[in-house]
């Protein structure tokens, strides 16, 4: 019996805790947690700093992500300007509606949007290869109404 509990306690104390990084998309954007804790994109871009390849992933997507807001807002604006011009109607030769400026404001937008989804499917490869190369094998000691057991976690 003395041995089963030294073993236990022993193996309770080397057991070792893979620091997990998960990713959730909220309305307002991605919510990220290390180990249950939440986490600014700051920190989290410090946290991968551990895994060089994961975090040129990660910056890279975060770039793409910036990139997309910034064509996205300048195509709003090309829309809205020409928005304003049809509300308030086109008087003088000088101030007349073209094509050009809606068809501009619809492929910045269009490329905003596609260079988003790129660079959060970036950013969501950049945790996953963090998790894999972080992960490794937990033993830890439970009890239930079955009674006391072992159980690995791979």
């Amino acid at each position: 019996m003395r041995t089963f509990l030294l073993f236990s306690i022993l193996m309770i104390c080397f057991t070792s805790n893979a620091q997990q990084v998960e990713l959730k998309k909220n309305f307002w954007g991605y919510k990220a947690t290390i180990n249950g804790q939440k986490a600014s994109m700051s920190e989290l871009d410090a946290h991968l700093s551990r895994n060089l390849q994961a975090l040129e992933t990660f910056r890279k997507g975060k770039t793409k992500r910036t990139l997309a807001t910034v064509m996205s807002f300048a195509g709003g604006v090309c829309l809205g300007i020409t928005a304003a011009k049809i509300y308030h109607g086109s008087t003088s030769s000088d101030d007349q509606i073209s094509v050009v400026t809606p068809a501009v404001g619809v492929a910045l937008i269009g490329g905003g949007i596609a260079l988003s989804i790129s660079g959060n499917k970036n950013i969501k490869n950049s945790i996953n290869q963090f998790n894999k190369a972080t992960s490794m094998t937990e033993v830890k000691l439970i009890s239930n109404q079955n009674g006391v057991g072992f159980a690995l976690s791979l």
